[in-house]
């Protein structure tokens, strides 16, 4: 059985893979080759041609790992350009967002504005490969001390993350305090983490708690997330996709126009009580990261009639926020699907 060639880029809270499948089932043989942190190649072709790529992926993490960062760096571009001509859908979405951001600007600044969105989630990735590698990661952080005093108090809190940046980098400067965190992803994403990745990540600290579309699912998730968060701990969530169930997704105002927010972060923060931190990743250059935490929030209502109007109204607050996000890092939004309402 042969499939089709897919391109695939998902971001689990901000953990993008890019993988190339050429068949849907997972070999058991074939080899991770950066480590956990990037899939650049996934492929399950039967006899000879397996092998040979299955060896071609093990030399170039070899290759990488001894001789230098810049061979994958160099392949992941090539993976970034051919995605660039390639994948028209993925493009057009792109092209959608920068056209409603940035008005009336020369159609080849947006084309320009998509090449480097693509190319910079391509090294994004492999800044996470580097710190892999032991090479490292220079950083400064923003608003991190809003964190430490809510920490000790024992409070915990809600972070809302984004897929901007590097959302690895981002955990692995959050974790060096020592932070009690889970992580909330979608189905989807979570598929897209390889064992190890996962094992590496809860190793360190980070829980992964996973939701799924499932009705009773999603009620466990919720209960046992605000369990988490009273006892002091962290949670983080992606605020810009959705991670449950469509229709628990709510409407916010972005650049002008509608566009579609999951209601799950908002929600929790309501019946939590929790602060509400936004977080995003910036990343500056090769190897170099900005943190920035915004200060917190919290999300509450007056009455029972108005809590729907408390949601909507924190959603909105993050809405604007990642608005200026974009405004100012125009590539660092790694998001290839369409976000408007329609």
């Amino acid at each position: 059985m042969t499939g089709k060639n897919i391109l695939q880029s998902s971001c689990p809270g901000n953990a993008l893979t890019l993988t190339v499948i050429e068949h849907p089932p997972p070999h058991p043989h074939l080899p991770n080759i950066c480590s956990g942190q990037i899939e650049l190649f996934y492929v399950y072709i039967p006899g000879v041609w397996n092998q040979v790529k299955i060896l071609s992926n093990r030399l170039l993490y070899w290759f990488g790992k001894n001789i230098g960062i810049w061979v994958i760096r160099l392949v992941v571009w090539v993976i970034a350009t051919g995605y660039f001509f390639f994948f028209p859908r993925r493009v057009k979405a792109s092209l959608e967002l920068y056209r409603t951001a940035f008005k009336n600007k020369n159609p080849l600044f947006y084309l320009h504005c998509v090449w480097r969105q693509f190319h910079d989630l391509a090294q994004s990735h492999c800044d996470e490969i580097a710190f892999s590698f032991g090479m490292p990661i220079h950083h400064t952080s923003e608003g991190r001390d809003n964190i430490l005093k809510a920490a000790n108090a024992g409070r915990g809190g809600i972070i809302i993350m984004s897929h901007m940046g590097s959302w690895g980098i981002a955990a692995r400067i959050f974790r060096q305090d020592n932070f009690k965190v889970m992580l909330i992803m979608g189905e989807r994403q979570a598929k897209l983490i390889d064992q190890q990745q996962r094992g590496e990540l809860e190793g360190a600290g980070l829980k992964i708690l996973v939701s799924k579309t499932d009705d009773h699912d999603s009620l466990f998730t919720g209960i046992e997330a605000l369990k988490f968060i009273r006892e002091g701990g962290f949670l983080c969530i992606a605020g810009d996709i959705g991670w449950t169930d469509p229709r628990s997704r709510l409407t916010a105002t972005f650049f002008g126009r509608s566009i579609y927010l999951p209601a799950g972060p908002h929600t929790l923060a309501l019946v939590s009580g929790a602060p509400v931190f936004t977080l995003f990743a910036y990343r500056l250059g090769r190897g170099n990261y900005q943190v920035v935490i915004l200060p917190p929030r919290i999300v509450k209502a007056a009455s029972r009639d108005a809590r729907s109007d408390a949601i909507r109204e924190s959603a909105q607050i993050y809405a604007s926020n990642l608005e200026e996000a974009v405004q100012q890092y125009p590539f660092e939004w790694h998001v290839f699907e369409s976000i408007f309402v329609k």
